[in-house]
């Protein structure tokens, strides 16, 4: 798991703990998953701020 902010190690294992015993559901968290080749789509949806709460790039993903 990478952090995406400078969390100390204590807070990344407590949510690591949180999630993997199923306490926090971050699926619900994930509004859009995108192809490697709509990866500036994923960063403008993220710099708009509007209907994203996390992107999430699947390199292994086709585009449609």
């Amino acid at each position: 798991m990478t952090s995406a902010y400078a969390g100390s190690p204590r807070d990344i294992q407590a949510s690591i703990e949180l999630i993997s015993s199923g306490r926090i559901n971050v699926t619900d968290m994930i509004t859009h998953r995108l192809p490697l080749e709509k990866t500036a789509d994923g960063f403008a949806l993220v710099a708009e701020a509007a209907e994203s709460i996390k992107v999430i790039i699947e390199p292994q993903a086709q585009a449609h």
